[in-house]
């Protein structure tokens, strides 16, 4: 980092191309995680689920979480952030 560039702060976007595709990857699959789980019910969802409900193939789901758990996590998380 150059001393030109203000350190990044904990509300800051991603602001390269490709940190911003991965932010709105992330997104993508979190807000089709929380309709998927308002629909099903986490017990009753499953990964494929959350997949189905992205414009996305099953790759990008795996780059990001391991299992349904840790979107669950996340989308805990993100909501307690806001």
């Amino acid at each position: 980092m150059d001393s030109n560039s203000p350190a990044p702060g904990p509300d800051s976007r991603p602001t390269g191309k490709r940190e911003q595709t991965k932010h709105q990857n992330r997104q993508t699959i979190l807000t089709a995680a929380r309709q998927v789980f308002a629909e099903l019910g986490y017990g009753a969802a499953t990964v494929r689920d959350i997949i189905r409900a992205t414009p996305r193939a099953s790759g990008p789901f795996y780059n990001y979480f391991k299992s349904k758990q840790e979107v669950l996590q996340a989308i805990q998380a993100d909501s307690t952030l806001r």
